[in-house]
């Protein structure tokens, strides 16, 4: 019997940590955009009871923190979007789930910070009013 292609244990090696290295960047990601939509949400009841703008600022310099965070998160992790992106034929199905799974977790929590800006949006309009 022959021994095992040591090929398809490098290229197995090297994706799981390609993997492992994008799925820590989107997870970590992930949880600042959670962090995000609790910050838009206690802006919006900031706003609706009337607080005084210097509190609502400190929830804007809190968000813009995080979403400074995702950004410098995102372009360190573009190396290895592209080898993914590069090799995604040769990649098992489990990786590919595995990072779609995280990828649509963040477009949910992204639809839900952009559904609660809205939000916030009108109660400012409203509380301006």
């Amino acid at each position: 019997m022959a021994p095992p292609s040591t090929i398809s244990a490098d290229a197995e090696r090297d994706e799981r940590r390609l993997l492992d290295r994008l799925l820590a960047v989107y997870d970590a990601q992930r949880k600042l955009y959670d962090e995000v939509l609790e910050l838009s949400q206690r802006q919006c009841e900031l706003i609706q009871s009337g607080a005084p703008l210097p509190d609502i600022r400190e929830i804007l310099i809190a968000k813009k923190a995080c979403l400074e965070t995702i950004s410098r998160l995102d372009s360190g992790a573009a190396p290895w979007r592209h080898a993914w992106r590069a090799n995604r034929c040769a990649w098992s199905a489990e990786g590919r789930a595995q990072l779609h799974q995280v990828l649509s977790e963040i477009g949910l929590a992204i639809e839900n910070i952009l559904a609660c800006e809205e939000e916030n949006d009108r109660a400012l309009l409203q509380h301006c009013r």
